[in-house]
């Protein structure tokens, strides 16, 4: 079976306070773009997993997808699996690929093997592996909350828009990331984000975890301007970083934008390939 995980942007993001368990609460809308990376998998006696194209720093771990697999073979007797994963969502990017990659591996063992598991069971499984993991099991706009491991539908269409997202080859770690946010203690404006245009967001939508990433990464917020010069409506980082993206009227090349930035192609995603 050959399945194509999705990244996901973040649309503002807004950390609350610290809780007493040591998370954050934060806010925000999670927006599914089309970078994709590629899982394969087939039935073998010789289980394995392997990983292609963009580097994985796994530090030691099983990949998201093998732990996806244990997870449901701890309730159901799953045959032994060759895995392969092309990875072209870079790592540490705020895009949410480890996440994607574990979420679509669940999806598609539960189809290809027709297993009997409720769609409950199955977000709490993607919950294990990941706050944001239950996110990646459908393939619609969200509202995330709490931990970010509380959701809503969110019925928000950019269609009409083009994204360009840039990665620079920075990979920033979000429990480092976490330590050393600044809480804003704001809500995310909502229905702000539902009533004005991208043109618009500039005002009022805010990534919180920007002020702080930045400081430590000047090149971060150095692209995000870049791509800000290069007429987008809207630029944010993503998540906890380093991808930053941009919102366009009109669809930029990733060629030439690759280019313009200063990025290899690999970094740099436009959804007019």
């Amino acid at each position: 079976m050959i399945e194509f995980p999705f990244a996901k942007v973040n649309l503002g993001l807004r950390i609350l306070r610290r809780r007493p368990d040591g998370y954050h609460d934060i806010e925000s809308v999670l927006y599914p773009v089309a970078w994709r990376d590629t899982l394969e998998f087939q039935v073998s006696e010789h289980p394995r997993f392997r990983s292609y194209g963009l580097p994985i720093d796994r530090k030691g771990k099983a990949d998201l997808c093998e732990k996806a697999y244990r997870l449901l073979n701890e309730k159901e007797a799953l045959p032994p699996l060759d895995i392969a994963l092309l990875k072209s969502i870079p790592a540490g990017a705020g895009l949410g690929g480890g996440s994607s990659d574990a979420a679509t591996m669940l999806r598609a063992l539960l189809k290809s093997f027709k297993l009997n598991i409720s769609e409950s069971e199955l977000q709490k499984m993607a919950a294990r592996i990941g706050s944001d993991c239950p996110f990646f099991l459908q393939k619609q706009p969200a509202f995330v909350y709490g931990k970010g491991d509380e959701m809503q539908e969110f019925a928000l269409s950019l269609d009409k828009y083009q994204f360009l997202i840039a990665y620079p080859g920075i990979a920033v770690s979000t429990p480092d990331a976490y330590r050393h946010c600044r809480p804003s203690g704001l809500p995310l404006e909502r229905q702000r984000l539902l009533d004005e245009p991208p043109a618009a967001w500039e005002d009022f939508l805010v990534n919180d975890f920007e002020a702080s990433v930045f400081e430590t990464w000047p090149a971060i917020g150095e692209l995000k301007e870049k791509i800000r010069k290069m007429g987008a409506l809207y630029a944010a980082m993503s998540g906890s970083g380093s991808a930053v993206y941009g919102i366009f009227s009109k669809a930029p090349m990733a060629v030439s934008a690759a280019k313009e930035l200063g990025l290899p192609l690999d970094f740099v995603y436009s959804d007019n390939q």
